[in-house]
């Protein structure tokens, strides 16, 4: 509950009490960044699109709705071809085609 909380923690720390995954220096943020989004890119479109509603939902602080959201976010997921490819693409060493589909 962090993200509603008035303290504030120090940046160098907030990785080791799971507010943040990293901390960069200015000068190398906007590299880190466009790197992640890279790897983003490369991700299913429909799975970023799941994974962003989710995130966007993620505001309600009940635990029941959360999951409720999640469960009908990953069914859909699943059950698409992009999860097919994909988990055909892992099983044969070889990279995905994804078409959002």
């Amino acid at each position: 509950m962090a993200s509603r909380s008035p303290a504030k923690a120090p940046s160098p720390s907030s990785p080791s009490i799971g507010l943040v995954e990293a901390v960069f220096p200015k000068d190398e943020l906007m590299p880190k960044a466009v790197k992640l989004a890279d790897e983003l890119d490369a991700k299913s479109p429909l799975a970023r699109r799941y994974c962003k509603a989710a995130v966007n939902a993620a505001a309600d602080p009940d635990i029941t709705t959360g999951q409720g959201i999640e469960r009908d976010l990953f069914a859909p997921a699943f059950a698409s071809e992009d999860q097919s490819q994909g988990m055909a693409a892992f099983l044969e060493k070889r990279a995905a085609g994804f078409g959002g589909r």
